[in-house]
């Protein structure tokens, strides 16, 4: 009999889901094995199969998790009327306290072509946040601060498009203090044309 993970369901699978988190980050998806999972947690891979079917389940419901993750740190940031602001500190969170998480994200990305429904997972969080941002700049919009003519939409998909931008940028190589660099520089063009646009 597998020997169980020693904890109560769902608090094991909060732990499997972060540990796999580290594993497929460091491993790579195809790469990392559920006895990869399982060893780092120090539990038998009978263990892991009674709470996800097979490799795949896991990685799905990963993807899933990560992206409510991120879509709570999106929430909790976007909560101020200075958008520069807390904008760079959501990249501080991202780059500082996060790393794997983009890793997964990429992991994800090369995956979704192969598994529409991490691809479907892909298209919602997007979309998610997409979503937050443009209720964030309505916002702006509704205290004055951006006019009315500004396509709340179309700017939170450059600001999303960016953010994706700078994230690849240092899983090619780009320093932490650069790539923070380049998203404030960045957002700033954008928040200075929408504050004073051209012409």
């Amino acid at each position: 009999m597998p020997k169980v993970v020693p904890e109560y369901r769902e608090q094991a699978r909060k732990k499997i889901l972060a540990t796999a988190a580290e594993v497929f980050a460091q491993m790579g998806y195809h790469e990392a094995t559920m006895d990869d999972v399982a060893s780092r947690i120090g539990v038998s891979k009978g263990a892991l199969y009674q709470y996800f079917e097979s490799k795949d389940a896991l990685f799905r419901d990963l993807c899933l998790a990560n992206a409510e993750d991120l879509e709570r740190s999106l929430r909790s940031a976007f909560t101020d009327a200075d958008l520069q602001r807390v904008a760079e500190e959501y990249m501080d969170y991202e780059l500082e306290r996060h790393p794997g998480r983009t890793l997964l994200m990429f992991e994800a990305l090369a995956e979704a072509p192969r598994d529409r429904a991490v691809q479907g997972r892909l298209r919602e969080t997007n979309a998610a946040y997409v979503e937050i941002i443009k209720r964030f700049v309505d916002e702006l919009k509704g205290q004055r601060v951006l006019g009315d003519e500004v396509d709340s939409t179309s700017v939170a998909r450059v600001i999303v498009a960016l953010r994706h931008g700078v994230l690849v940028s240092v899983l090619q190589g780009l320093g932490k203090a650069e790539a923070k660099k380049v998203w404030r520089d960045g957002l700033d063009a954008v928040l200075r044309g929408l504050v004073h646009p051209p012409g």
